[in-house]
């Protein structure tokens, strides 16, 4: 039985407001804590002089003074709210010259329970089902005339909207754009022939209302083509219905609106021209849920939450993404025919999938045939490996792919130069290959020249290169069972984490192949976790501390190292190791780093290398780290994916490249991906 495992408490957030540059958070605490341009995020002279200023707006900070919230709104650089006793407190940016950061009480507004802004003006729905509204000029609010007691109230950036009980929509303010109706402006409230809303929701020159059928009407300009791109042209009155899946939920900017059902089920339209303003599709961009991800040496895979579809990014350059043509990589694309996948594990520039049925399909590079079917140098989708069912664990290496049976046995197909595959030769093959004497593996792990494979028994056997020297099968090491993991590098190293102990054998370099390669060395460590890489490998200890060790130079030069325990982190329940840096997941979900920085690995806000760990900013709630060989993903409890460090191939899931050069992040970005594409 597998023992219960206690997940983070969930997050505070209860809203989310954004403005032009800002964005603003309701904590169920009543605090607020904003992020974006500066100016805009009330008091956040804490961070001053410990960040840059790029990276100093995107952390989140409390705006100082608001601890009752219980509703929010920001529109430009402006930001409401409204507290426990019906107050209306804002604030705004320096340039606008009216709050700064300092909070504003609105005069004559004591009992609101609604806040919505426009561009220049911002309204109040009070505990009456009244609105009151008032500009930026300054002014007192006033009431909305011709308006009855609502329930809801939405603003546009020139107009307003509300719903009454019985689903009648009222709006008032600047009509020019249709946003009213067909009346071109008005300061009293506008009965529009709209009686059955469920929701109302206003942006830009477009206003919508979900109905109680389940469908959507919406009024305002008309746009022809790309909304984002092309002009405006005569303006609509409220007329015809469109949509599906009961939408209730709902959110209008600019010309396009989005809503969802009971389903969860996200459908966008844009208000197009040409007798197409209702033209319905489904987001280009959602964020990506994902259950595991895989990192390559570019490039990025991760099997969704909701369908077992798979989506990759970055590197696209030999068919990594595996839809079928080369990309630019910059945005997460689904991988055709995959709608079942439960397990993923990604090669230097290849990837691999386990089925629902216990087979393997594969994608991209090729030339050491790791691909297990046909000998074309690279594939840009994704084939079925003949000849492999009820596959337990997958692990793909730079140039070969193997697996562990659920009878115990492995099979092992690619580049065999060094004996790789396991089969007692150095012969290449154009098909899969049985693992030599292997019948109980447990764990295997392949690299460039080196496969090892842990047995039910405890007996570790390694093939390929070791320094100068290659094996052909001997048993490495005899540990306590079972092993829980097992890790190689490409210089004929390993290590296997079991019963809470760490055994490591072999050499990493030619230069040190007069040692004993055999060597095992007991780290008598009480690890719940390991990694490695080429000149490192760390370990987590059960008491949440992290131990790493090579022998200074970044070379195996001693066989027998000594794990050098790590003051400066502690709480730390997995560990991911790169090309040169390393990173540690702590309990609550922050992740702290340390080593190479020059690509922004780190997540630190700077590209300043630390042998002292530092925390990542911004991430919270993760529950998975991995590392590539200079960036870094978590994955977070939600399902998202946020990375950090090299971008130079979009693997980041951030077309922006990152910049300037080197073309990296050094605080994490959050990969959005296709989410709802079928």
């Amino acid at each position: 039985m597998v023992a219960p495992v206690a997940l983070p408490e969930p997050p505070d957030v209860v809203a989310l407001a954004a403005g032009a540059s800002h964005t603003c958070a309701l904590l169920a605490s009543g605090r607020v804590s904003c992020w974006g341009a500066s100016g805009r995020l009330g008091d956040v002279s804490a961070l001053r002089g410990r960040v840059s200023d790029r990276v100093r707006w995107s952390v989140p900070a409390l705006v100082s003074g608001v601890t009752d919230a219980v509703a929010i709104d920001a529109e430009a650089g402006r930001t409401c709210v409204v507290t426990r006793t019906g107050a209306a407190r804002c604030w705004s940016a320096p340039e606008h010259q009216r709050w700064g950061h300092d909070l504003g009480t609105v005069a004559g507004v004591s009992d609101a329970v609604e806040v919505a802004l426009g561009e220049h003006h911002t309204c109040a729905r009070l505990r009456s089902g009244a609105v009151s509204c008032w500009s930026d000029g300054g002014g007192a609010p006033a009431r909305v005339a011709r308006l009855p007691a609502v329930v809801e109230l939405t603003a546009g950036p020139q107009h307003s909207c509300a719903r009454d009980a019985g689903g009648q929509i009222y709006c008032w303010g600047d009509g020019s754009g249709g946003q009213l109706g067909g009346a071109a402006s008005s300061t009293a409230a506008l009965k529009l022939p709209v009686t059955d809303a469920v929701r109302v929701a206003a942006g830009g020159l477009l206003t919508c209302a979900a109905r109680q059928s389940g469908k959507v009407t919406c009024w305002g300009e008309r746009w022809i083509g790309d909304p984002h791109l092309s002009r405006p042209t005569r303006p609509e009155a409220p007329g015809e219905q469109y949509g599906v899946d009961g939408i209730s939920a709902l959110a209008v900017g600019g010309a396009i609106g989005c809503g969802h059902g009971a389903s969860g089920a996200l459908e966008c339209w844009s208000w197009g021209g040409d007798g197409d303003h209702t033209r319905a599709f489904q987001p280009d961009f959602e964020p990506l849920l994902v259950r595991t991800v895989a990192i390559g040496a570019a490039h990025i895979c991760a099997v969704r939450a909701d369908d077992g579809h798979v989506v990759c990014w970055g590197d696209d350059s030999l068919g990594q993404s595996g839809d079928g043509g080369n990309h630019d990589g910059t945005r997460a694309r689904l991988v055709p025919g995959l709608g079942d996948a439960r397990a993923i594990s990604a090669g230097r520039r290849s990837s691999c999938v386990v089925h629902a049925d216990g087979g393997v399909s594969c994608w991209g590079w090729n030339t050491g045939g790791q691909l297990g079917a046909g000998s074309e140098p690279e594939r840009a989708e994704p084939r079925r490996v003949p000849g492999v069912t009820g596959v337990r664990v997958l692990a793909a290496g730079a140039a070969a792919t193997c697996a562990v049976l659920a009878s115990g046995a492995a099979r092992c197909w690619g580049d065999n130069q060094l004996g790789t595959l396991g089969d007692a030769s150095e012969q290449q093959h154009t098909d899969v290959v049985a693992v030599s004497g292997v019948s109980d593996a447990v764990a295997i792990d392949v690299t460039l020249g080196h496969l090892g494979v842990a047995q039910n028994s405890g007996a570790v056997v390694a093939w390929g290169r070791h320094g100068d020297q290659r094996a052909t099968g001997g048993e490495l090491v005899r540990v306590a069972a079972p092993v829980q993991r097992l890790a190689v590098n490409s210089w004929g190293y390993g290590c296997a984490l079991h019963g809470g102990r760490v055994s490591c054998w072999g050499t990493a370099v030619a230069d040190h192949a007069a040692q004993r390669v055999w060597t095992v060395s007991d780290l008598g460590l009480d690890a719940v976790d390991l990694a490695l890489w080429e000149a490192v490998a760390c370990a987590v200890t059960r008491a949440g501390g992290v131990a790493c060790w090579s022998d200074g130079n970044d070379s195996w030069a001693k066989v027998t190292p000594a794990p050098t325990p790590r003051a400066d982190i502690s709480g730390a329940t997995a560990i991911a190791v790169g090309g040169a840096h390393a990173c540690a997941l702590r309990r609550g979900g922050t992740v702290t780093c340390w080593g190479d920085n020059t690509r922004g690995q780190l997540g630190s806000g700077s590209y300043d290398a630390t042998s002292l760990s530092v925390p990542v900013l911004g991430v919270k709630d993760a529950i998975a780290i991995d590392a590539g060989e200079d960036h870094t993903c978590a994955l977070l409890r939600a399902g998202t994916v946020m990375c950090w460090g090299n971008n130079t191939h979009a693997q980041l899931g951030d077309p922006r490249l990152g910049g300037p050069p080197p073309w990296s992040f050094r605080a994490p970005t959050v990969v959005v991906g296709l989410a709802g594409l079928r």
